[in-house]
């Protein structure tokens, strides 16, 4: 059997025995991923292909999203492993990733960088991909999650600090100053949970997605105390916001004396800030 009667196979008997009509899309990200190539590795050494058929079925037929199903994601020019513990990268945080990449590209010094609510550590990996030089710090308060960037920075080979803490209560206290933060946190308000997807809220960690009490702004308000506190002098925060949120998000910074930028996304939606801290 080669690959591509493989893929022949299991798209085919997807769509006769189970009625799963993959898009063209994730027809091509299952093709591509390292999963698929590996599995095909131990159908020439003799596994039974039906062994795979089943997984990709029963996993498409509990609603997970394909790359929960191949525990696989490409965020910019990276394979990373997930699995239900983090969310799925988004074109979002790629967009935030290549703002501050674009920001820095011409900076060839050291840095200290902390990744706020790190996840699957795409953000964390990517920047350390661009910036050898940066010294990295991913924090996050689940274990789960902290485990899925440790696997992800050994596969990559990257060295970055991670550390787990509540960024909420302070239980994080740095030994040092930090030129950036950078920051996907929860945004979500519980009021927008009944026009979500279902499959992200079945799958995706609600961990990640909603900020506990009913503060959607909690993690910015929380982020611009702590950078008023352990930024550099001209340090940054960038961070993914709530696209109905912009001016109010906006202003959390402004009135902790952050010089503000808010930038639209690809689909011009209010999607990312970069605050300046000016104070001294």
């Amino acid at each position: 059997m080669t690959y591509q009667e493989l893929c022949q196979y299991l798209f085919g008997r997807l769509l006769s025995e189970y009625n799963f009509d993959i898009s063209d899309n994730d027809k091509m990200y299952i093709v591509k991923s390292n999963y698929l190539k590996n599995e095909y590795k131990n159908i020439l050494s003799g596994a039974d292909p039906g062994l795979l058929l089943n997984a990709v079925a029963n996993g498409l037929a509990s609603g997970k999203p394909v790359a929960y199903v191949i525990q696989e994601a490409v965020f910019m020019d990276l394979t990373l492993f997930v699995n239900e513990h983090v969310l799925i990268p988004r074109p979002e945080t790629e967009e935030l990733a290549y703002w501050i990449e674009t920001d820095h590209r011409a900076e060839d010094r050291e840095m200290n960088v902390l990744d706020v609510g790190c996840g699957s550590g795409c953000l964390t990996l990517y920047l350390k991909s661009k910036f050898k030089y940066w010294n990295l710090t991913g924090l996050d308060v689940s274990s789960e999650a902290l485990e899925v960037s440790q696997r992800n920075s050994a596969n990559l080979n990257y060295q970055v600090a991670w550390v787990k803490a509540d960024f909420l209560i302070s239980s994080f206290l740095p030994d040092r100053a930090f030129d950036l933060i950078v920051s996907n946190p929860p945004y979500i308000g519980s009021d927008e949970a009944n026009v979500m997807d279902s499959s992200v809220l079945q799958h995706e960690p609600l961990l990640a997605l909603f900020p506990p009490g009913n503060d959607p702004l909690i993690f910015y308000k929380t982020l611009a105390n702590f950078g008023s506190q352990y930024l550099n002098p001209g340090g940054k925060i960038y961070v993914e916001i709530n696209e109905f949120k912009g001016s109010e998000t906006s202003e959390v910074f402004h009135q902790k004396g952050y010089l503000v930028e808010l930038r639209a996304d690809m689909q011009n939606k209010p999607r990312m800030i970069k605050a300046i801290w000016q104070g001294q």
